[in-house]
């Protein structure tokens, strides 16, 4: 009886791992629609990029800014000193 019970389950591992194996593959003959569609991902892989590349000079721009704004600061900071003495 065990045997049988191991041999059941060894032919319904079998058939579903070939089940699995198999893929179905489609190709869809190329329309207006799906020349659209690749074209609009295309383009949104660009933009995200530059996007990124924007993001990252504005960090590197705004830290320039506050850079500045400090070492104003600083400047007027000792030039009051300077003229209290």
């Amino acid at each position: 009886m065990k045997n049988y019970l191991l041999l059941i389950l060894a032919g319904l591992l079998i058939l579903f791992s070939k089940a699995s194996a198999v893929g179905v593959n489609t190709d869809i003959p190329p329309n207006p629609i799906n020349t659209l569609n690749k074209q609009l991902q295309e383009k949104e892989t660009k933009l995200l990029k530059k996007e990124a590349e924007m993001d990252k000079q504005i960090f590197i721009g705004g830290g320039i800014i506050l850079a500045l704004v400090l070492l104003n600061f600083y400047l007027d900071y000792r030039h009051r000193i300077k003229d209290e003495s």
